[in-house]
């Protein structure tokens, strides 16, 4: 099995693959392998006499899970190469905004860009009582700019955007912001 990004045609490491005996997929697998840093992994010296299934059991960190079942057909009497691609999972930006406190402010107006001209705008929103604001579906490993449009009352305007990378190498699929203000 060679496993691969769907967006970038990049070896993934880390996919788990179950092998079965049921078209279903059901029940313990008779064997498992993971991918390397290569994106390959091997079920070896299998019975071509029997029918097999393959199915994704564990998705590389950061992919959505694939529940595609493929068989195996060895009545060729040749090794069967299977090309899995995964699509990245899409990110959360979780937006904090607060006074120099640390308390919550509610009210502040953002927009979401992927330029700083500010002119591609991914999203709008203002933080509620708890101070946040959250915007779904963000591209992984891009540089985003979040604005602010319009300060809480009492509090000055973010004079230039925030800058940050939607960057998941270190693990999961959200991104934390706190966005501190000062009083006018």
């Amino acid at each position: 099995i060679y496993k691969t990004g769907a967006a970038t045609g990049l070896p993934l490491s880390g996919a788990e693959f179950g092998l079965y005996q049921t078209e279903d997929c059901c029940g313990p697998p008779v064997a498992t392998a993971t991918t390397d840093s290569n994106g390959i992994c091997t079920f070896a010296q299998l019975d071509t006499s029997q029918r097999y299934w393959v199915r994704e059991i564990t998705p590389p960190e950061h992919y959505i899970f694939s529940g595609t079942i493929y068989p195996l057909d060895f009545s060729k009497g040749e090794d069967i190469r299977l090309e899995i691609q995964n699509t990245r999972a899409p990110v959360t930006l979780e937006v904090t905004k607060q006074d120099e406190n640390g308390q919550p402010l509610a009210g502040a107006e953002f927009k979401l860009t992927e330029d700083l001209e500010g002119l591609y705008v991914q999203g709008t929103g203002i933080t509620g009582s708890d101070g946040r604001l959250t915007f779904h579906d963000l591209m992984p490993n891009r540089s985003y700019y979040l604005w602010e449009t319009k300060a809480p009352e009492g509090y000055q305007l973010l004079a230039d955007p925030v800058k940050f990378q939607t960057d998941l190498q270190n693990g999961g699929s959200l991104v934390r912001l706190t966005v501190p203000n000062q009083l006018t």
